[in-house]
């Protein structure tokens, strides 16, 4: 496994975008998570703590008792 966490270049072409991206990918699967606060995620996958992750419309995330925002997250699975 390995994690990337980066700023999204979309916000060059959107200023509303998520500010974060972090690429995680697997053997056989790559997941992206776009959205702010994604260090804590970051933290967590390397400490193998995290328990769960789940996409979150912005309008949301106000209510979360958290400091993570993932706005979306997409899995692409790789055909062998």
């Amino acid at each position: 496994m390995f994690a990337e966490r980066i700023s999204n270049p979309a916000l060059e072409k959107e200023p509303d975008a998520p500010p974060e991206k972090m690429l995680i990918r697997f053997a056989l699967a790559e997941v992206v998570v776009l959205g702010s606060g994604l260090k804590s995620v970051e933290r967590d996958l390397q400490k193998y703590e995290l328990k769960f992750m789940k996409s979150a419309d912005r309008r949301y995330a106000a209510t979360f008792n958290t400091h993570i925002a993932a706005v979306t997250i997409t899995i692409t699975k790789e055909n062998l």
